[in-house]
């Protein structure tokens, strides 16, 4: 990178002593060397799937691994694991366990061994493919939809292509770290407010490049007292656009200040102490000649029959009375009407003697000085009140607040208290319960703020006046504007430098981006590769066929383009004329033995001794393929380690066999979903296990389940006898097909073999047959269901170890023994 800044002109620390040099003679002639890689465990899984696993999954030290598991027992967690550390055609994506909340770390630990010398590697997903890692080639589903559906890059290239490809990887590599840095050029140049954009100024300020000098920069970037001066008397002469306009809108405002003022100011006046002293005066004049009235009552009437007469609710009945009286019962007759047969008005009774003088009393009273000095008093009281204001409310008061544009807190809430005290005033005038606070003036500095603002808002409506009045307002407009873009640009001179310098550094780093185009290397190793790659790969893939038996499809591979240093081939069938696409042509098996097919030619062209992984390689495919596929694993063991996932008892069998007769010991384990977590490694399955080591598995069992038998009692020991019994019973078939038919003829295995191995069916004798018929019968018995009034009790563990041991000691000496002669 230092270099390709250098050429563009970019001063580099310690770039000075760089310096480029060519390809010695030689180097691209020589051949890649040979790497061999083991994988040895992966351990400490975290944040993958749901593994969780208490022991590292341990490949064994062997070229064959075989790791059976059940479906959801971790098998394709551990897949996604090394694809992602070791590079797949198709990675996928790897989520932590989704019933728990999301891992913070996902990652593992890898052994591994390298030329001999053993590694350990802590990785975590983000990582990616780790550099020693990525020659482990991966093989599953999704990498063979990949091999047929899309066009893919070689995985084997002679030195001469590897060299062009890492030079690609170097380019790519610095480009992107020129491309880091010319983001991280942000520009240092303040944007411009539109306003300014049709400036002489603004339109300068757009143009800043890398060609702008120091001299234009101090020319527009000037400012001095005197533009001040004229900024200053340009704004003063268009501080409003439409002057008459606003002129109106603030006598408008000012109105609605005046009309609140003069509301306020004339309730002032009403409740001034003057005012209220008259009020006070005027009720309690009323109060003293009601009193003096209801005193001459009680006189009056004292010997009344009811009490309460001359009361105020007994003087609204009579006035009453009266109306009803003079206007309906004896219209044209003055109350109280007595004469004659005359009638109470209120029960209709006819008035006897005592009556009519008591209602002829009753109406002298009413008639007499004190009640009518009373009546007079309370009815100027009345008339008084009515002349007292309404107080407006809160709301109204804001409102004619806002119309007047008045925002200020304080000046509302000012105004806002002198509504309450003037409430309380009121209030307190008419109850009676304040009047010593009454004779306290108004406070009208709230008044007196609202006239200096009306005031005020005449004061600007008169400078607008004066605005409106004068001409040429659009060029003083544009006059104004070019002075403050003048003066914002100003502002912004150490912006502009620092952008300058910027620009300056973008151009250089872009023309240092331009010289790790790709483009050239990527035609000269297309060129080349017609040499070195496409006629090799081709006849690899011809001889995969031919190996996995798929020769009779009429696959080939055609180069079918290239591309960033990179070239592509792509899998077509021969005879289709059609040009429909080969994944819509070929069956599932075919499809899956295709894809498998290039795979292998993609994987075997690489000189190196690395690991292969297969994840269920023979899923979909018939026997013939199945035996063919592994017998294709086992060849790979010569040269390779190869690590076979799966869920398929026959294919281990199979791997089995075909490793044996290579004379190759598969290292055998397995992954169990556990309560705890997925991908716990486990001892091999026991199906896989061969009869020496099934029964020694077994005595171990038996051991297990005495411990039962003696803390738990027997009902506890029978789930773990039962077991023992069913697998002792499948170990003696296996010692039926391995050790007394010397595996002649196998279950899992179509052809019976008869090499070497006819003349040791002579060692069987008469008492062979009977212990193993014996011994079938016995552990047969536990398989089924039993009579429930005579069942088979289950043999103790003393019993099971006396027979295992009868069995090892049978096979042991059958092993030794001599075919008949």
């Amino acid at each position: 990178m230092l270099l390709c800044k250098r050429e563009a002109g970019i001063a580099a620390q310690n770039g000075d002593a760089l310096k480029a040099e060519g390809i010695p003679p030689g180097v691209l002639a020589h051949r890649d060397e040979t790497v061999e890689l083991t994988l040895s465990a992966i351990s400490e899984v975290q944040g993958v799937n749901a593994l969780a696993p208490r022991k590292p999954l341990l490949f064994g030290g062997n070229n064959l691994t075989i790791i059976y598991g059940r479906n959801g027992a971790g098998k394709s967690a551990y897949v996604r694991i090394l694809k992602h550390a070791c590079g797949a055609r198709h990675l996928g994506s790897v989520h932590s366990d989704v019933s728990k909340p999301r891992a913070a770390f996902q990652g593992c630990k890898f052994g591994y061994t390298v030329n001999g010398q053993s590694k350990e590697l802590a990785w975590k997903l983000t990582d990616g493919i780790h550099p020693e890692l990525s020659a482990v080639e991966v093989y599953d589903t999704r990498s063979g939809e990949v091999y047929v559906n899309r066009a893919n890059e070689v995985a084997f290239e002679p030195g001469l292509l590897a060299f062009f490809q890492r030079l690609v990887e170097v380019c790519d590599e610095v480009a992107r770290e020129l491309d880091s840095e010319i983001l991280a050029q942000v520009s240092k140049k303040p944007i411009l407010p539109p306003v300014f954009a049709a400036t002489a100024v603004g339109q300068w300020y757009q143009k800043v490049s890398t060609r702008t000098t120091k001299e234009e920069v101090e020319k527009y970037c000037a400012w001095s007292e005197t533009d001040g001066s004229i900024l200053a008397q340009l704004r003063a002469r268009l501080a409003e656009a439409n002057p008459k306009d606003k002129a109106a809108a603030l006598r408008k405002q000012k109105k609605h200040l005046t009309d609140l003022a003069n509301d306020l100011r004339r309730i002032a006046d009403v409740l001034s102490p003057e005012s209220c002293a008259t009020f006070i005066a005027a009720r309690n004049d009323a109060r003293a000649k009601r009193q003096a009235a209801s005193v001459d009552a009680q006189k009056v009437f004292e010997n009344a029959p009811l009490a309460g007469v001359g009361s105020e609710s007994w003087r609204l009945l009579w006035e009453q009375a009266r109306k009803y009286s003079e206007s309906e019962a004896y219209e044209g007759i003055d109350f109280p009407h007595t004469a004659g047969d005359a009638r109470c008005v209120l029960c209709h009774q006819p008035l006897e003697d005592d009556a009519k003088e008591r209602l002829r009393a009753f109406e002298r009273f009413v008639k007499g000085g004190l009640e009518q000095e009373a009546q007079s008093a309370e009815q100027h009281l009345v008339d008084l009140q009515r002349t007292l204001p309404e107080v407006p409310s809160k709301e109204t008061v804001g409102l004619h607040l806002d119309s007047a544009g008045i925002s200020e807190e304080k000046d509302r809430q000012a105004v806002l208290d002198l509504l309450a005290v003037l409430e309380n005033r009121r209030v307190g005038l008419v109850t009676g319960s304040k009047d010593r606070a009454l004779s306290e003036q108004v406070d009208r500095e709230a008044i007196a703020l609202l006239d200096r603002l009306s005031n005020s808002l005449e004061e600007q409506a008169l400078v607008y006046d004066a605005d409106a009045a004068r001409d040429n307002r659009i060029e003083v407009q544009r006059q104004l504007t070019e002075a403050e873009a003048k003066q914002w640009i100003s502002q912004q001179k150490a912006s502009i430098d620092a952008e300058i310098a910027c620009l300056v550094r973008v151009a250089q780093l872009e023309e240092a981006r331009r010289l790790t185009n790709t483009q050239a290397l990527t035609k000269m190793k297309s060129e080349l590769a017609e040499e070195f790659v496409t006629a090799a790969f081709i006849g690899r893939f011809e001889e995969e066929c031919r190996k996995l038996g798929a020769s009779y499809i009429g696959a080939e591979i055609v180069k079918s383009g290239a591309g960033k240093g990179r070239v592509f081939h792509q899998i077509r069938l021969r005879n289709n004329k059609a040009g429909v696409p080969t994944a819509e042509i070929l069956s599932e098996g075919e499809f899956r033995i295709i894809s498998l097919t290039a795979f292998l030619a993609d994987v075997e062209g690489r000189r190196s001794k690395t690991p292969i992984v297969f994840d269920d390689p023979i899923s979909s495919l018939d026997q013939d393929y199945e035996e063919a596929t592994v017998a294709r694993l086992v060849q790979l063991c010569k040269d390779h380690q190869v690590i076979v996932f799966t869920h398929r008892l026959s294919l281990l069998a199979l791997l089995q066999e075909a490793a044996r007769k290579e004379n190759i010991e598969p290292y055998i384990t397995a992954v169990e979903r556990e309560p705890w977590s997925t991908g716990e490694p486990a001892p091999a399955p026991f199906e896989a296990q061969k009869p020496k080591a099934a029964i020694n598995t077994l005595l171990d069992e038996v051991e297990k389940a005495r411990r039962v038998w003696k803390t738990e009692g027997r009902a506890a020991y029978e789930m773990p006898a039962q077991a023992i019994c069913s697998k002792l019973r499948k170990t003696l078939e296996r010692i039926v097909e391995d050790d007394l038919l010397a595996g002649v003829i196998q279950r899992f295995r179509r052809e019976v073999q008869t090499k070497n191995k006819l003349e040791k069916l002579t060692k069987i004798s008469q008492n062979d047959t009977r212990l193993l018929d014996e011994m079938m019968s016995k552990y047969s018995s536990y398989e089924h269901s039993q009579p429930r009034d005579v069942p088979v009790q289950l043999p103790g563990p003393d019993e099971l170890r006396a027979d295992l041991e009868r069995l090892q000691a049978w096979r042991d000496s059958f092993e030794m023994r001599k075919p008949a002669a």
